[in-house]
C-alpha cells in the first residue's frame, strides 16, 4: 500500500499558501538556497502544472480542517484528468462528465461546475461531496509525485495519486520485480486494480475469512516477487496479476455470476460449472459435489481447456473431460 504522508491540514495549507504568493520578495526568496520547504519558484510551479496535465489522478483521501480523513471505499473511484486545452474529465463514482479548469500562476487553480451523468451510485457513494469539494478548489501543490488540491479558506485538502503508479511507494521498491512494476504503466495499473479488489475483500468478507484473505495475499506477493527467477520476468509478473485479479473479481462479487452449466459424468458424478467470461481472464468455478475449484483458461488446440491446482476440465461442444484432485479422469456430457 502507498504510504500516506504525515502532513496535517495546517501544514499543507501553509505550503499551498506559500506557493500562491506572488509578491517579488517571496519569489526572490524561493530562488535562494535554503528556501523554506514547500515554497517554490514560479518556474518550478510551471513545471508542476505541466506534470498535472495529461494524466489521470485518482483520489486517495480528503483531509478536512479538523484533520479528519475520508478515503473512498473500494469499488468507488473518483478521478480527474486535466487536458492542456482547459478541459477536465471527471469521474465521480459511477458517473462521468467534464468541465473547465484554469491555472493562475504560480499555484492557483480553479475547476468550474462539471456536466455529469446522473446515475444512482448507491447509498455509500460520496459523489456529491466530491463534486462539491471540486468547486471550492483554489490552489495546488505537487509532493513526491502526488497532487494536492486545496479548497478556499483552508477547508479541505484533496490528495490524488497518479493512476499510472502502483499502489505501493516506488521509492521503497524492493527487488527487480517491484522495480519492473514501477517502470511499466500496464503493470502499475494492474497493481492498483488488484489493490482495489483486495481492499474491497477486506471490507466485505465475513470476519472469519479476513485472516485467510490476508495470508493468501501475503503468499501471492511473495510468489509475484519470485518472478525474478523466471526466464521472462515480465510475462511471469503479468500472469501473476491476471490470475489473482480474476480470482478476486469472482470472490468479491465484482463481476456478474453466470448461470450454471451442469455435466453428468460416466462415474455418476454431477458437475456444476460457472464459466466466467467477463473477468480479466476467462475462468471456471467448478464443483463436483465434494470440492469446488477455480480454474483458468489455457491455450488449447480445440475446445476450451481450463487448468486449476491439480484439476483440469477440457470442454469441446457438449462433451468434456474432467480430471479431479485424485488424478482420476472421467468423460462428462452437458445436460
Amino acid at each position: 500500500m502507498k504510504r500516506i504522508l504525515p502532513l496535517s491540514v495546517l501544514t499543507i495549507s501553509v505550503l499551498l499558501a506559500a506557493c500562491s504568493a506572488t509578491n517579488t520578495q517571496t519569489q526572490l526568496q524561493t530562488s535562494e538556497p535554503g528556501a523554506p520547504t514547500g515554497v517554490e519558484s514560479a518556474a518550478q510551479q510551471g513545471a508542476a502544472i505541466e506534470a498535472v496535465t495529461g494524466k489521470t489522478w485518482v483520489l486517495e483521501q480528503i483531509q478536512s480542517m479538523d484533520d479528519s480523513l475520508f478515503k473512498p471505499r473500494a469499488g468507488h473511484s473518483y478521478t480527474l484528468s486535466f487536458n492542456a486545452d482547459g478541459q477536465v474529465l471527471v469521474q465521480a463514482d459511477c458517473n462521468r462528465g467534464f468541465g473547465a479548469w484554469q491555472h493562475t500562476p504560480p499555484s492557483g487553480i480553479t475547476l468550474g461546475p462539471a456536466a455529469m451523468t446522473r446515475r444512482a451510485c448507491g447509498e455509500d457513494t460520496e459523489a456529491d461531496r466530491f463534486l462539491k469539494e471540486l468547486t471550492y478548489v483554489r490552489s495546488f501543490v505537487m509532493r513526491e509525485g502526488d497532487l494536492y488540491l486545496a479548497t478556499m479558506a483552508d477547508g479541505s485538502i484533496l490528495k490524488f495519486v497518479d493512476a499510472n503508479q502502483p499502489s505501493f511507494d516506488c521509492s521503497r521498491a524492493e527487488g527487480s520485480v517491484q522495480e519492473l512494476i514501477c517502470s511499466d504503466t500496464e503493470l502499475s495499473m494492474l497493481d492498483r486494480r488488484l489493490d482495489e479488489l483486495y481492499r474491497k475483500g477486506l471490507e466485505t468478507f465475513p470476519e472469519e475469512e479476513i485472516a485467510t484473505l490476508k495470508a493468501t495475499q501475503r503468499g501471492w506477493i511473495k510468489g509475484r516477487d519470485e518472478c525474478w527467477k523466471a526466464e521472462d520476468m515480465d510475462s511471469c509478473a503479468r500472469d501473476e496479476y491476471t490470475r489473482r485479479i480474476t480470482e478476486l473479481e469472482i470472490q468479491t462479487g465484482s463481476t456478474e455470476v453466470p448461470a450454471p452449466t451442469l455435466y453428468s459424468c460416466d462415474d455418476g458424478r454431477l458437475l456444476t460449472a460457472y464459466f466466467y467470461n467477463r473477468t480479466l481472464m476467462p475462468a471456471l468455478m467448478l464443483g463436483d459435489g465434494e470440492n469446488q475449484s477455480l480454474l483458468f483458461q489455457e491455450v488449447a488446440a480445440s475446445g476450451a481447456r481450463y487448468q486449476g491446482r491439480n484439476v483440469e476440465f477440457w470442454e469441446s461442444g457438449a462433451q468434456a473431460r474432467y480430471t479431479n484432485l485424485s488424478g482420476e479422469t472421467v468423460q462428462c456430457s452437458k445436460r
